[in-house]
């Protein structure tokens, strides 16, 4: 048997998905998943490309002191529905946001984005500037040069499924992996071949240094 065929009898036992730590609103008929905590002024959090609510465990406790808080897992991240075929720009996203909100009974709020989030919080407050109160961006993108992040969520989902395979076969991920960098090490194009050379010198014209000669 191969080191992969091998490495694929000794797994480890697969874990069960842990319970999602809020609640779920359906928007257009998609499973949003967000937490809700706290009384007072709204403060929405939202986050960037491959965050989730996790990433403000921190503060959210500190803001719903004295705000009812709102974190939403952003369709395609999170606990929130992951099909391919939703719609994954900004302006899809703002409008979901607008919507959960107001299925929350939320009619105005201050927005917090974090990258991309920031990005769907601009196109949320370019979209409906009479529910906004305050607007935070933090490491923003700029929404006006959107990118098509159905691509970038899509390979992002990939990576995810590469990971959960990584966790149940590790020592076939570990076999794979040594296999592909003996391949490197042995291509013309890889360590000490004909690129690599031509990197060095590349290198040095750079730094003006002169290669040791024999």
């Amino acid at each position: 048997m191969t080191r992969v065929g091998d490495a694929l009898r000794y797994t480890r036992p697969v874990r069960r998905r842990p319970r999602p730590p809020g609640k779920f609103a359906t928007i257009r008929g998609e499973q949003i998943h967000y937490l809700d905590e706290g009384s007072g002024p709204v403060v929405v959090l939202v986050h960037g490309l491959l965050g989730n609510t996790f990433m403000w465990r921190h503060i959210l406790p500190e803001l719903a002191a004295g705000h009812r808080v709102i974190a939403v897992d952003l369709v395609g991240f999170g606990y929130s529905d992951r099909q391919n075929q939703l719609g994954l720009s900004l302006q899809a996203h703002a409008e979901r946001l607008a919507e959960l909100l107001t299925a929350l009974g939320v009619e105005r709020a201050s927005l917090v984005g974090h990258s991309m989030g920031g990005a769907i919080v601009q196109r949320f407050a370019a979209s409906y500037p009479e529910r906004i109160d305050r607007l935070v961006l933090v490491a923003s993108l700029n929404a006006e040069r959107a990118p098509v992040w159905g691509a970038a969520a899509q390979r992002a989902y990939a990576a995810a499924r590469y990971a959960r395979f990584a966790r149940r076969f590790p020592l076939a991920v570990r076999a794979l992996t040594a296999s592909a960098l003996r391949r490197m090490a042995t291509s013309p194009t890889g360590a000490g071949g004909r690129d690599s050379n031509r990197h060095s010198r590349s290198s040095n014209a750079w730094t003006g240094a002169t290669p040791d000669r024999p």
